[in-house]
């Protein structure tokens, strides 16, 4: 275990990262590369089950729909895990909960500062840390779910203190060890759409669907970070009105006062461009 401050190589990094499957894996490619290019073959290959962002920014199947889901089934669920071993950040089977955080210390620009410097220094793209704070906690705004995740990028207990992480409602320790899992995570798929789904529903599930497992709350929360991400609006419910809630708008004054010189992110021939 290493301290929340503490920067990793590369293949530090990669190691923890994949540590935890290596040791509870007992059947599936014979190396680690093979794991994961396993993954890219059936995410890309499989029509059935591929997911593209259309036009509008939204994520859906190739054949355009998500199919009926069993979400009670799901890691994010907070039930019990697949049987693989491997616990996601919500899987609650073996967790007991952590205290609740208070209200958070710093306003929301002040959280999204912090998210981009981390991003910064771990080489994460700000504008995906940001757009994955902003979906997780409103950036810290929403600091306590209740299947346990907590601060503003809702880690859970045994994640955090896998990541060195010792006070969870820090939040600069919280971002820190968020950011770091989103590097492994960027190292490990390099996807960011499937580095989405698998910081939302475990590297678990992932693996087990070929990319961005079908629940309907991790397909939602990939798609908002995809379309922060490359500056697309979103959708509004039909009774929000055109201006949105007071947390939406304090969420885009604080990632547009942080990032106002962010590259804009272009589709070329199909293709988003980084």
């Amino acid at each position: 275990m290493h301290s929340a401050g503490s920067a990793l190589s590369a293949e530090q990094r990669h190691e923890t990262a994949q540590s935890t499957v290596r040791s509870t894996q007992t059947a599936g490619p014979g190396t680690d590369s093979e794991a994961v290019d396993s993954v890219f073959r059936n995410r890309w290959l499989d029509g059935a089950r591929q997911y593209v962002v259309s036009a509008d920014g939204k994520l859906q199947t190739a054949d355009g729909s998500l199919g009926d889901v069993d979400v009670g089934n799901a890691t994010i669920a907070g039930t019990a895990n697949d049987g693989s071993g491997q616990q996601s950040q919500f899987d609650l089977s073996t967790i007991k909960p952590a205290l609740p955080c208070g209200p958070s210390p710093l306003t929301a620009a002040e959280i999204a500062r912090l998210v981009v410097e981390a991003a910064q220094k771990y080489r994460v793209d700000p504008a995906f840390a940001l757009a994955v704070s902003t979906a997780e906690s409103r950036l810290d705004r929403d600091r306590n779910s209740p299947k346990g995740a907590r601060g503003p990028m809702q880690l859970m207990p045994p994640t955090a203190d896998f990541l060195g992480v010792t006070d969870i409602c820090d939040p600069a320790e919280n971002i820190d060890g968020g950011v770091r899992l989103l590097k492994s995570l960027f190292e490990t798929y390099r996807n960011p759409l499937i580095v989405a789904a698998a910081y939302n529903a475990g590297e678990t599930n992932v693996q087990k669907y070929g990319g961005v497992p079908p629940f309907p709350e991790t397909v939602r929360f990939v798609a908002e970070v995809i379309n922060r991400q490359i500056g697309l609006p979103l959708p509004r419910a039909k009774d929000q009105g055109t201006k949105g809630t007071l947390t939406q708008r304090i969420d885009d004054d604080a990632a547009a006062g942080v990032l106002a010189n962010a590259t804009p992110r272009q589709w070329v021939g199909g293709v988003m461009q980084f």
